[in-house]
């Protein structure tokens, strides 16, 4: 479990493929200085197991589906990712409540920015904006973000300085895939009255 607070910034290393999987070494950022083999880790919103721990890097394995519903299979070495150690009992709860189970992937419709300020858009597929609210959350590559604007199947997002400057965002564009995971709680409370309709 995760809030959608990014810890750190990590830098890929190596990739490797593992039959219809990937194994992906990363840079070891500070924050991971307590973790160790088998933790759980966020990237780009995925959670992810470290199966190798060293010095200055870890290692996570990646399925196929985990791939092919994500950005991870897009990744190229020297990218950046947004990284978050698993939620302990005694962390804040700065963000909102985050599996790490990605929905989709969307493509970025616009990412405007006017210094020091942005706006991020995106194309919400019919089917998914029943998991959308006006100032409700949402999750994108691992952040935490509050919905500023809902018009039809556009969604918009307002971007502070600081998530622009410590977060991939800063060097994503129009076009570039982004992970979405929708509000946890939102989507058991549509599978719960979807289920009551049909009693």
């Amino acid at each position: 479990m995760f809030t959608g607070i990014i810890q750190a910034l990590s830098t890929v290393k190596a990739i490797e493929t593992k039959g219809s999987g990937k194994s992906i070494c990363f840079d070891y950022p500070p924050c991971l200085n307590t973790s160790q083999i088998g933790d759980s880790i966020s990237v780009n919103g995925v959670c992810s197991t470290i199966v190798s721990l060293k010095e200055g890097h870890f290692v996570c394995d990646y399925l196929y589906e985990s791939l092919k519903k994500s950005n991870l299979d897009e990744l190229c070495e020297e990218e950046t990712v947004n990284v978050e150690l698993a939620l302990k009992a005694s962390s804040p709860m700065g963000g909102h409540v985050v599996s790490g189970h990605i929905d989709t992937k969307l493509p970025i419709k616009t990412l405007s920015r006017e210094a020091p300020w942005g706006r991020l858009e995106l194309e919400i597929p019919k089917e998914d904006l029943n998991f959308v609210v006006y100032k409700g959350s949402i999750c994108i590559d691992g952040i935490s973000l509050t919905i500023a604007s809902l018009e039809d199947q556009t969604l918009g997002i307002e971007l502070i300085p600081h998530t622009l400057e410590e977060t991939t965002l800063n060097k994503k564009k129009q076009g570039s895939y982004v992970n979405i995971e929708y509000d946890m709680l939102g989507k058991y409370v549509i599978n719960y009255l979807t289920n009551q309709k049909g009693d």
